[in-house]
């Protein structure tokens, strides 16, 4: 369990988080309209320390696990949740001179990219040649830094670890060494600059990379041993916790004033909608405590084992997609029963559906995830409950 200060760290972050709701709401239309976070509100997350609140206080970082943002805007959360993960992973994985240049003096590093290994890297002296095209970078409209993922490549072929795995990289480059392509025309997170982009071949120091597969992170505690499958499914069940969250607060507010046509009720009274909404509402409290616990687990076990087990891989996986296919269902109870008021522009209410569906599109919660997820899982209640008659403490 985290100690009593650790508790208090992440609470003052979850208060730094709350006291920029009324701005981020504020800026919302005009963050989806121009494509990226506006200028006041990454003034805000920078002044809060948020963009760092992930980063371990070795590195002068806030050293707190993941929260939610996405409650007062879909887009600022999910493109802050990209830059505090990509900024926490350099942090924790890369060398102590890379550190000291990207974390010291007035612009610390905030890093955005994409991270699958869709570039090529050619192993050169001192490093790696690297080159290639990549999409989705969320929050690169303002990051200094941009990470990059790339398949290793050795005497002209793929190279293979021992293990035989693909050998691949996380590549870290000033901002100034990408060229940026823009292409971010979308309907859903529309506010999170998650523009194309290209890295021009060139070599990059080894001291800016760090293996695909890193397992031991150089800092940083528990919550970095956890993984880099750990660490993405924590930050996208935070963003997808927001939106719900969101959702709900504002069909809460519409069935209380709003009539529905032909009806001189308000939809608050319409038994249908009340019954509707106490499931649903149970849903997402049951979600959010599964989703939390699961997370709290997975840390402890990282702390205590060093690593994962598949079963807690499994419940990552299964609670964070889990989240997002009945979040959505939560999400279009909502807009289905606000009538209109989703409907005209601008409505936050409409934003949190057109985000959710889009959130639901990710690699990490495609319906696969399931699939993926059920051995552990199947396993588990064989020997848990089936033969022994004893249920698993999730």
């Amino acid at each position: 369990m985290p100690s009593s200060h650790s508790a208090k760290r992440k609470l003052d972050f979850v208060t730094r988080a709350e006291s920029l709701a009324a701005l981020i709401k504020s800026e919302a239309v005009t963050t989806e309209a121009t494509g990226t976070i506006t200028a006041p509100v990454i003034d805000a997350l920078k002044s809060t320390e948020l963009f760092w609140m992930a980063v371990p206080k070795e590195v002068s970082g806030g050293g707190a696990n993941l929260l939610e943002l996405s409650r007062a805007d879909g887009s600022t959360g999910w493109a802050a949740m990209a830059n505090i993960l990509a900024t926490a992973t350099a942090s924790a994985l890369l060398c102590d001179e890379a550190i000291n240049v990207m974390f010291s003096g007035a612009q610390r590093a905030i890093v955005a990219g994409m991270f699958a290994p869709v570039g090529k890297a050619i192993a050169a002296e001192g490093g790696f040649r690297l080159s290639g095209r990549f999409s989705f970078a969320s929050g690169s409209g303002h990051a200094n830094w941009i990470g990059a993922g790339a398949q290793v490549h050795r005497d002209g072929r793929p190279a293979l670890l021992a293990d035989g795995r693909p050998e691949g990289i996380f590549a870290f480059l000033p901002r100034e060494n990408v060229q940026f392509r823009g292409n971010w025309d979308v309907m859903g997170l529309e506010g999170t600059g998650s523009y194309d982009y290209e890295v021009p071949e060139q070599v990059v120091d080894s001291r800016y990379t760090t293996s695909y597969l890193a397992e031991e992170p150089k800092r940083g505690g528990g919550m970095f041993r956890m993984g880099t499958l750990a660490f993405g499914c924590a930050g996208h069940t935070g963003v997808a916790l927001g939106i719900v969250k969101g959702a709900l607060e504002e069909i809460a507010g519409i069935a209380m004033k709003k009539t529905r046509a032909m009806s001189k009720s308000k939809i608050a009274e319409h038994p249908v909608f009340a019954s509707e909404f106490a499931y649903y509402e149970a849903c997402y409290q049951a979600l959010r405590r599964y989703s939390l616990g699961v997370f709290e687990e997975a840390s402890d076990a990282a702390v205590r084992e060093g690593n994962l087990t598949n079963l807690h891989l499994a419940r990552l996986r299964q609670s964070t997609s889990c989240l997002h296919k009945v979040g959505a269902e939560i999400v279009r109870f909502c807009h289905v029963w606000s009538g209109s008021a989703a409907l005209r522009n601008p409505s936050r209410l409409g934003r949190c559906t057109r985000d959710i569906l889009a959130a639901t599109q990710h690699v990490f919660v495609e319906p696969s995830t399931f699939a993926d997820a059920a051995p552990p899982l199947l396993e588990a209640w064989c020997n848990r409950v089936g033969m022994s008659g004893a249920h698993d403490k999730h």
